[in-house]
């Protein structure tokens, strides 16, 4: 199952002197994050993308998360929204707890 880590919102990393840039690959045209220095950072979420496309801003709300992808494969830097990433399919939580985009398995 992916994972989502270590969140931080970007306005939490602005009070920290930490900041972001948002790059475009010229050849694949896919966005990517960047530190001041021009180190990549990470991915974006495809609902972000979008938004950033749209507006050519950057929300100080959105998150920056370590994200492990379901293959298990290296860790990563996401940016996306927060509670944005792997919905719950399924849980044996009681059905009087409230889970977001749970399957009832019953």
């Amino acid at each position: 199952m992916a994972k989502f880590s270590n969140p931080q919102t970007l306005g939490q990393l602005a009070e920290q002197g930490i900041y972001v840039d948002i790059k475009e690959n010229p050849k694949t045209k896919k966005l990517f994050m960047v530190d001041e220095a021009g180190n990549t950072l990470g991915a974006i979420s495809e609902n972000l993308v979008g938004e950033i496309r749209k507006t050519g801003k950057i929300d100080n709300s959105w998150v920056i998360s370590d994200f492990t992808p379901e293959d298990g494969s290296d860790s990563f830097k996401m940016l996306h929204v927060k509670g944005e990433g792997s919905p719950t399919i399924a849980s044996n939580r009681p059905q009087t707890v409230a889970t977001s985009k749970a399957k009832k398995s019953f």
